[in-house]
């Protein structure tokens, strides 16, 4: 595990993904999502294999309403760089436009209550892990991993965060 956490996803290099990367960051502190995945794209077409930029697409989307998005960007990221779970982060310090986490929370609660699909119980852990709310992160990443093709970034997630032979969960 990274010992410190992080907020930005960003590195040190002043690259143009870089660059287009910290744009997005603080187009998404700013609640203009829109304007953060598209800077969030453009990173992608200059690194295509950094899983850090779909992670932040990820957010966006999700921040955005878009769940299904959110949830393949994010599965993607952590199939392709597993050791993301690793990571530690508050996800309000990327989203910080006030209650918005909890409203998407609230909306993927009652779309599960009529379709138990996977993905959204994924974000709804994720979103909850990442919040500060791990009791209630935990029990949704498993139960979406339970459900998902096995082998995918949403399989792969709660297992990392748990390691699955220690009680105490990874932040």
């Amino acid at each position: 595990m990274f010992a410190e956490p992080v907020d930005s996803f960003a590195g040190v290099t002043k690259s143009a993904a870089e660059q287009f990367i910290r744009q997005a960051e603080d187009q998404v502190r700013q609640g203009q999502y829109y304007r953060a995945k598209a800077l969030y794209e453009r990173a992608l077409l200059i690194d295509p294999q950094n899983p850090l930029i779909l992670l932040g697409l990820g957010h966006t989307t999700f921040a955005a309403g878009e769940y299904f998005s959110a949830a393949l960007m994010l599965s993607r990221a952590i199939d392709s760089f597993p050791a993301i779970g690793y990571l530690k982060f508050n996800l309000h310090s990327f989203v910080t436009e006030e209650d918005l986490l909890d409203k998407r929370r609230a909306e993927l609660e009652r779309r599960l209550e009529t379709n138990d699909d996977y993905r959204f119980r994924f974000l709804l852990g994720y979103a909850e892990y990442y919040s500060g709310l791990e009791k209630f992160g935990l029990p949704n990443l498993k139960q979406a991993a339970e459900q998902a093709p096995p082998g995918s970034g949403i399989a792969k997630l709660y297992p990392l965060l748990t390691e699955e032979s220690s009680a105490e969960p990874r932040r």
